[in-house]
C-alpha cells in the first residue's frame, strides 16, 4: 500500500510473486483508465494477459473482456494494427451471442482504423447477420426492420445498445467504401432503434454517417455533424463527438472554408486531449488536417516532428504533408526527402501521393522537367491499380505533369528545335483529358468537386495552354480562371497561377497589366516565404 499499484505490479513480477502481479496491473490499468491514458492502460492490460497463462484467471474478468478492453485501449492509442489482432483474438475465443456480435463490430471498426476497407465491410456485414440471430440465418422479425422502427429488428437477444451500435457500425462501414444505400438504411435504423432505447451516443454517431451521406448540399451536412457532435459531447461519448468534429473539419475544409475548418479542428483536439485520445484514428486525422490548413492558408514554416508516443505511421504522414511547404519554400532536399518517404509509401498511398507529388513538383521547379514528368506518369499508373483510374489526386498529379510537360516542350537557346513537338502536344493532350475525366467521374465525398478540385482543373487547363502557345506562356484567361480558383484561400498557389498570368499578360502585349500581377504575386511570395 505504500505506492502505486504499476509500482506493485513491477515489484511482485521481480519477486515472482505472479498473483499479486497480476491483481496489482489490472488495478494499474483501472488507474490508467481513470487518468485517460490510455497507452499506460495498454502496457499493463497486455501484462495482465501475459500473466493470465502463467498464473491463471484474473478475479472477476474473463480473458475475452481483457482482450476486448486491451483492444479499445490500443486503438485509443491509435495502434489499429494492435487493436485488430487482440479484438480478433477476443471473437475467436467468445461464444456465440449478443458479446461476440459486440466484439465483431468493434473488429469492423479497428479494420477501418487500419485502412482495410473492404475487410472491414465484410466483418461489419458477418456482425450484422449474427445480429439477426446467433447462427447468422435472417431472424423471424428481419422483413419489418426496413421501416425504420426500432422495436421491429430481429436481434437474437441483444440489447437496444448492442443492435444500435451494430448497425451504426455497419453504416460506417458501408459508407467507407462507397456503398451508400446500405450506409443510408443502416444509420436510419441505428438512430431509430438508439432513438427508442435512449443511446444518446450511439444515435449521434449515426447522425454522423447521415451527415456525410448528404452529398447535395454541404451546409446542410455540416449543420448536421454539428448537431451530432454536440449531442455525442452531451451523452458523455467522447469518441463519437471527436469522430463528428472529424467529418465536420474535414467538411469545412473540402469547401474551402478555411478558417471554420481550422476553428472546429481546434475545438475537436482541445477535447481529444482532454479525453486522453490525442491519437485516435481521427485525432490523427485531424492533426493532419491542421497542417494542411496551416499551409495552404500561407504559414510555410517548416513542421514540427510528431512528437514521442505517435503511432507509428504518423510521423510518415506529417513529413509528406511538410514536403508541400518544403517544396514552395525551394528547400534543396525536397526531392530527397519525398523518397525517403518510399518505404512508408510503399505501405499507405495516402504518403506516396502526397509524397510522390511534391517531388514531381520540386523536379520541375528545379529544372529537371523530364525526370518530372516521368515520375508523375508512373506514380498516376501506380495509384490508379491501388485505387481507380478515377481517382481524385489524379486531377493534381494530371496538372503537374502538365507542368512539367510545357517546360520540357519550351526549347531553351541551347537547344532550339530538338524537340519533336508532335508527341509531347499529344501527351499534354491525354494529360488533360485525364484531368477533365477524373473531374467528371471521379467521386467526391460531397457529391461535388470542391474548389481545391476545381482549381487544380483551371491549373491543368492553364498548363496545358502553355504547351500550344509559342513560347510556352500560355493563356492569360486560362491563367486568370487558375487565379482567381485558387483565391478560396491557398495563398501559395494564388502567387503562383498570379507569376503565370502575368508572363501570359507580358507575352500577349499587356505590359501594365503584367507588371501589376508580377508585383502582386512577389508580395505574396516574400510575404510567405515562397522562394
Amino acid at each position: 500500500a505504500l505506492g502505486s499499484a504499476a509500482q506493485l505490479a513491477h515489484h511482485a513480477r521481480a519477486a515472482h510473486d505472479l498473483p499479486t502481479a497480476l491483481v496489482a496491473s489490472l488495478r494499474a490499468a483501472d488507474d490508467a483508465a481513470r487518468l485517460l491514458a490510455p497507452q499506460d492502460e495498454l502496457r499493463h492490460l497486455e501484462t495482465v494477459l501475459e500473466l493470465v497463462e502463467a498464473a491463471g484467471p484474473a478475479p472477476g474478468v474473463t480473458t475475452v473482456e481483457l482482450l476486448a478492453r486491451a483492444a479499445s485501449a490500443a486503438a485509443r492509442s491509435g495502434l489499429d494494427d494492435r487493436a485488430l489482432a487482440l479484438a480478433t483474438r477476443a471473437v475467436e475465443l467468445a461464444g456465440p451471442g449478443p458479446d461476440r456480435v459486440l466484439l465483431r463490430a468493434h473488429t469492423a471498426r479497428y479494420l477501418l482504423g487500419a485502412g482495410r476497407g473492404e475487410d472491414a465491410f465484410a466483418t461489419a456485414e458477418r456482425a450484422l447477420a449474427e445480429l439477426r440471430s446467433p447462427d447468422g440465418e435472417p431472424g423471424p422479425r428481419e422483413a419489418g426492420a426496413g421501416g425504420g422502427g426500432g422495436a421491429d429488428w430481429a436481434t437474437g437477444g441483444a440489447s437496444s445498445a448492442t443492435t444500435a451500435w451494430v448497425l451504426a457500425v455497419h453504416a460506417r462501414c458501408a459508407l467507407n467504401v462507397d456503398r451508400d444505400d446500405e450506409a443510408r438504411a443502416s444509420a436510419e435504423q441505428a438512430v431509430a432503434v438508439a432513438r427508442d432505447g435512449g443511446h444518446a451516443g450511439i444515435e449521434a454517431d449515426a447522425l454522423g454517417t447521415l451527415a456525410v451521406l448528404l452529398v447535395d448540399d454541404d451546409e446542410r451536412s455540416a449543420e448536421l455533424l454539428a448537431t451530432a457532435r454536440d449531442r455525442a459531447e452531451a451523452a458523455g461519448d467522447l469518441a463519437t463527438a471527436l469522430r463528428c468534429g472529424s467529418n465536420l473539419a474535414a467538411a469545412h475544409f473540402h469547401a474551402g472554408r478555411l478558417e471554420q475548418a481550422r476553428q472546429e479542428i481546434d475545438r475537436a483536439l482541445d477535447g481529444a486531449r482532454r479525453a486522453g485520445l490525442t491519437w485516435d484514428v481521427f485525432a490523427q486525422q485531424l492533426q493532419f488536417l491542421a497542417e494542411l490548413v496551416r499551409i495552404t492558408t500561407g504559414d510555410l514554416t517548416p513542421a514540427q516532428p510528431a512528437p514521442a508516443g505517435a503511432p507509428p505511421g504518423a510521423g510518415a504522414v506529417l513529413a509528406a504533408i511538410d514536403l508541400y511547404a518544403a517544396t514552395a519554400r525551394g528547400d534543396d532536399d525536397a526531392v530527397e526527402r519525398a523518397r525517403a518517404l518510399a518505404p512508408a509509401g510503399a505501405t499507405d498511398p495516402q504518403v506516396l501521393l502526397m509524397a510522390g507529388g511534391c517531388e514531381v513538383d520540386a523536379l520541375t521547379l528545379a529544372g529537371r522537367p523530364a525526370e518530372a514528368l516521368e515520375r508523375a506518369v508512373g506514380l498516376m499508373d501506380h495509384l490508379s491499380r491501388r485505387w481507380d483510374d478515377w481517382f481524385l489526386g489524379g486531377i493534381w498529379l494530371a496538372a503537374l505533369a502538365l507542368a512539367a510537360l510545357a517546360d520540357v516542350g519550351t526549347p531553351s537557346p541551347g537547344r532550339r528545335g530538338e524537340t519533336d513537338p508532335a508527341p509531347l502536344l499529344q501527351q499534354g493532350d491525354e494529360l488533360l483529358e485525364r484531368a477533365v475525366t477524373t473531374a467528371q467521374r471521379g467521386r467526391p465525398r460531397g457529391g461535388r468537386l470542391g474548389p481545391e478540385g476545381q482549381a487544380w482543373l483551371a491549373r491543368a487547363r492553364a498548363e496545358h495552354s502553355r504547351l500550344r502557345t509559342p513560347g510556352g506562356a500560355g493563356d492569360p484567361d486560362l491563367w486568370e480562371a487558375a487565379t482567381v480558383a485558387f483565391g478560396y484561400g491557398h495563398r501559395y498557389e494564388v502567387a503562383r497561377s498570379r507569376y503565370r498570368w502575368a508572363a501570359a499578360l507580358l507575352a500577349a502585349g499587356q505590359r501594365d497589366a503584367a507588371r501589376a500581377h508580377a508585383a502582386e504575386g512577389l508580395a505574396v511570395a516574400r510575404e510567405i516565404g515562397a522562394a
